[in-house]
């Protein structure tokens, strides 16, 4: 068994307590195949550097819907494997996809500064947006969120592992926090999700 192997074994537990609690407060929709939030709530607004060196606000994206996930660029398997389902679906939305923004926050800011975020998405898509800042200003968002990270200590002090939440949060165009879902999606659910919240009309009435 390698080492990726192990940790995905030993670990596979503690990851599947936190999913539970993260999805106690949620039931399957109507209309929606993940798993949604009743009643939707605020989704917490934040502030944080993208890849690009801007401030991405979350409060900003009003009338999009925000596809966010919170992993790390050294991830051996789960992260850069809800990517790529992320960039098909992307694909698969066409001239939809300009209504939606893909996000990926670090759950390892010493490591994942700006560059090394760009460089990484580069490699799936180059308009999903990857995010990070101090420990202290992630913090907040980790909580507000229900992410939890540990570091995994290998060789040395900068050879570890995180283990992280890996569920994918959607936030509707209104800014409300509608659905959780789980890193292995299918292309497919998550897409026509997206479709739904995408023809929902904003309160306010705009398109």
């Amino acid at each position: 068994m390698d080492e990726n192997m192990r940790f995905r074994t030993r670990h596979s537990p503690w990851i599947a307590a936190v999913a539970a609690l993260a999805l106690a407060a949620c039931t399957p929709g109507a209309a929606l195949r993940g798993e949604a939030l009743k009643p939707p709530r605020p989704a917490p607004d934040f502030a944080l550097r993208n890849h690009r060196g801007a401030t991405f606000r979350l409060s900003a994206q009003r009338g999009n819907v925000v596809v966010m996930f919170f992993g790390y660029t050294y991830c051996p398997d789960i992260c850069p494997l809800t990517l790529a389902r992320l960039r098909n679906a992307q694909a698969a939305l066409g001239p939809d996809a300009d209504r939606v923004r893909f996000v990926f926050v670090t759950a390892d800011p010493a490591r994942d500064r700006p560059d090394v975020l760009r460089r990484y998405l580069a490699l799936f898509s180059p308009t999903i947006l990857g995010l990070t800042g101090s420990e202290a200003e992630m913090r907040p968002v980790y909580t507000a969120y229900g992410v939890v990270h540990e570091k995994v200590p290998r060789d040395g002090p900068n050879d570890y592992l995180v283990n992280h939440s890996s569920h994918v949060t959607v936030i509707d165009r209104s800014g409300r926090w509608r659905l959780i879902v789980q890193h292995d999606h299918k292309t497919e659910d998550l897409v026509a999700d997206l479709r739904v919240l995408l023809r929902e009309p904003l309160p306010n009435g705009g398109s």
